[in-house]
């Protein structure tokens, strides 16, 4: 009987660390692609601060979205059209 509980435990053990060991791999692995996702945001929107400090109208338009709106400090709001224009 002592022989049947040890086995049942070790059995029980050993499932709980692989499912462990499995849930830490997956882990990992989202935490590599959130990291690679964050330095891409990073990379747009370095790329986009070069593009307004070169007023560089044609990059800017590609790298926004036709609906985007801004409110300004005034409360104005202004379409993606006003922006590029200005």
């Amino acid at each position: 009987m002592k022989r049947i509980l040890l086995i049942a435990l070790i059995s029980i053990v050993a499932s709980c660390t692989a499912w462990a060991q499995e849930k830490t791999a997956k882990l990992a692995s989202h935490e590599k692609t959130a990291g690679s996702i964050q330095e891409e945001i990073k990379n747009l929107e370095a790329e986009r601060n070069e593009a307004i400090l070169r007023g560089d109208a044609a990059a800017l338009d590609r790298m926004t979205s036709d609906s985007y709106t801004l409110i300004n400090l005034q409360g104005e709001l202004r379409t993606k059209v006003q922006i590029l224009e200005s």
